[in-house]
């Protein structure tokens, strides 16, 4: 018997803590018993929402993006690029990186946006401002990709998947103002 009351215990607080993790509620009023079925609604949606679907689709597209650049030495080229554009006003350094350190980048930004999918499907704030930059980085990031492409006039890594960072990430953005819009409405 003591267990089930420990077990209890347990659940309500995990329940309490998930509530202010996902809902950001303090105060979260319940009997032992009692379950209140609203609360967690969002957690148990059977269909996501159309910025969260487009936010794990960017994640995806992200990883995607990640496995080319590595498999194609992203990382090599960096030398070969920025010297190149050196050219023109000295404005970039040339940049080199060792293939760990790239890949430990990459791995940590897909852990950000696939991790933070939850959250921006509560519609936490921080997630949603989190989502609004993503958004902004993974096109500009797609646009760079695609720019450097045409400066070489050749295949230069990242560039098969940079349209889908720019689709994705613009998708995104304009799914974000319509949400906004609407929870302003």
């Amino acid at each position: 018997m003591s267990f089930h009351i420990f077990q209890s215990d347990v659940n309500h607080s995990k329940g309490r803590f998930l509530d202010k993790l996902f809902h950001g509620r303090e105060n979260i009023e319940r009997g032992d018993d009692q379950y209140d079925e609203k609360i967690h609604e969002p957690l148990r949606r059977d269909i996501m929402t159309n910025v969260g679907k487009t936010y794990l689709a960017l994640g995806i597209a992200q990883a995607l993006h990640s496995m080319e650049e590595m498999l194609m030495h992203l990382y090599s080229f960096f030398r070969t690029a920025t010297g190149s554009f050196q050219e023109l006003p000295p404005v970039l350094p040339r940049l080199s990186m060792k293939a760990e350190v790239f890949a430990v980048l990459n791995m940590a930004v897909i852990t950000i946006i696939l991790a933070s999918v939850p959250f921006v499907e509560s519609n936490r704030r921080w997630a949603v401002l989190l989502a609004w930059c993503w958004a902004v980085v993974e096109v500009l990031n797609g646009l760079a990709h695609l720019g450097v492409a045409v400066a070489f006039s050749r295949y230069v890594p990242g560039a098969l998947t940079a349209p889908l960072l720019v689709v994705a990430g613009s998708t995104l953005f304009v799914r974000l103002c319509r949400q906004r819009h609407t929870q302003s409405s």
